[in-house]
């Protein structure tokens, strides 16, 4: 399954619009969601909100019957909401460690992009994220304490 969260699913480049990849994923026989009404970067909906908790725990789910990919337009995940909003979620959340796959194509663990980005201690996947509630991560989420 691919899961596209961006907030605006269009694109200057033809092929990375919602509808063209909605066709190339069927034509491959890959499930295509989009997520971004509330898991995008750019609504500002917070991770308490009973929305974004149905749609983290879908992507979730979807995990139960195969491989699930999910992306965004940002490039470098250090930057991109999937990381420091979603895959920060599902880590503190329900213990699950994504994997970013980086321009280079190789793999980063989603607790190394966060260690680059956020000046602060990553646990691990069992441990608690929101040490410090000033945290960019940590908005006085109480699902996420």
């Amino acid at each position: 399954m691919l899961v596209d969260v961006r907030s605006r699913p269009v694109s200057r480049n033809p092929w990375a619009m919602r509808e063209a990849i909605e066709i190339e994923c069927t034509r491959r026989g890959i499930v295509y969601g989009w997520s971004g009404g509330f898991l995008g970067g750019l609504n500002n909906i917070p991770t308490t909100d009973r929305r974004f908790e149905v749609c983290a725990e879908a992507v979730l789910d979807a995990t139960d019957h195969g491989p699930v990919a999910v992306f965004c337009a940002e490039g470098d995940p250090a930057q991109c909401h999937r990381s420091w909003k979603v895959a920060a979620h599902l880590l503190v959340r329900f213990g699950v460690v994504t994997t970013n796959i980086l321009r280079s194509g190789r793999d980063e663990d989603v607790r190394t992009t966060l260690a680059r980005t956020h000046p602060f201690s990553v646990p691990p996947a069992s441990g608690t994220l929101c040490n410090q509630l000033h945290s960019p991560l940590c908005p006085s989420d109480p699902l996420l304490t």
